[in-house]
This record gives C-alpha cells, structure tokens and sequence, in this order.
C-alpha cells in the first residue's frame, strides 16, 4: 500500500487540485467514481482494490474522499482522525477503526516547492472483499483465506463467508477444512495480532 500512496500522493495534478480547494472548510465532498485527481484504471492496475481515498488539509480536517461501496465512512475518521494519520504516515498501520480491523496508510501531499499541502490516506477494511484479492498458495484446490484474532483463533473475516463465516473458531473447521498455511499478519506498525490462514476443503486435498 504504502508504494501505491506515494505514486498517488506525489502526482502533480493532486498538488494542482489541493491548492484551489477554498481556504475555508465546507463538507466533505464524495465522490462515488474515481474523482480526476486519482491516476486512470491502467496505472491502477495491478495495486490493491481502493476502497477509501480520504485527502485531509493541514489541520487534519477531512477535505475529500472516495470510496468504492456503499458502506459509510467511519465516523473516527472524520472527527477525530489526527493520531490515526500521525500513527500510519509512511507505513502501513494496523489497527481498529471502529471496531473493525483496517490498514492504513498515509503520505504527505506537497507542492513543487516541498510545502505541506495536506496528507492522503488509504484505509482499506480486513473483510472478505479484502480476502479475495489475495493470491492463494494452492491454487489447484478450492482453497479460501481467513483472518483470525490472534490468540483466539476466531475468524474477523473470510474470502468466503458462507462457509467460513466471522466468529467461527478454529478448531471447530478442522473437520472439514485442511489448514494449508497460517502465519502473522506482518503489515508495518500494527495495535492487532492477527493471522492470515489459508483452508482447503478436506474432502478435495484427500
């Protein structure tokens, strides 16, 4: 992520953009389609799905934001987002937003003279549409991917929650899936231990 946020957060026409916004702060404005200040889908290409895009001022005020779904934004980052920003400025951030496991990351916007504009941050959920952008070990299987608590071995969110669905433990889906893999989340700073598991219907490895 954190690459992705330097091409994004280094285009001169986000620079461009920024410094017309009024100096005096309205409503966030949304934008429900990639609004002009993002690159075109073929330099996105090959990234991770956007799911929000938020542009903050130099006072930490929320100016624009994108997102791609229809769930609302979480209110943290809105009204209180400064220590957020502050924790995942140039590195990847793992945390709870909400209640909700989120990566984030946030880079600086500045002009061609190196003055701070604002800061650009990705935050992107730890759900299932996360999970099915993830490229899997066993691809000759019907294999799925999981996220577990960290110490608990109980499931946040799976690539497919109708088998695996969130709060299921563990031990309890040994019956019927193989554990293939299973390690750490290891994104940068980070508040959650979480795991990253990857299951294989027992039925189809045997």
């Amino acid at each position: 992520k954190s690459t992705l946020l330097r091409l994004l957060a280094g285009q001169k026409k986000l620079a461009d953009h920024f410094a017309l916004l009024p100096i005096i702060p309205t409503d966030p404005v949304f934008y429900e389609t990639p609004p002009a200040w993002l690159p075109g889908t073929s330099v996105l290409r090959g990234f991770i799905t956007l799911r929000y895009v938020l542009m903050f001022d130099t006072e930490y005020r929320l100016r624009e934001w994108y997102g791609n779904h229809t769930e609302p934004l979480p209110a943290t980052l809105v009204s209180s987002p400064t220590a957020i920003i502050q924790l995942s400025l140039r590195q990847d951030y793992l945390t709870r937003v909400e209640d909700r496991p989120f990566l984030l990351t946030s880079e600086e916007i500045r002009d061609a003279q190196g003055h701070r504009l604002g800061t650009l941050m990705l935050a992107t959920p730890l759900d299932g549409e996360f999970l099915t952008g993830l490229a899997l070990p066993l691809t000759d299987f019907n294999g799925l991917v999981a996220i577990l608590e960290g110490g608990k071995s109980q499931v946040i969110a799976s690539s497919h929650p109708k088998l695996v669905p969130s709060g299921a433990v563990l031990e309890n889906l040994k019956d019927d899936f193989f554990v293939a893999g299973q390690s750490y989340f290891d994104y940068g700073s980070s508040d959650l231990l979480l795991q990253l598991v990857t299951l294989v219907s027992s039925a189809e490895f045997e």
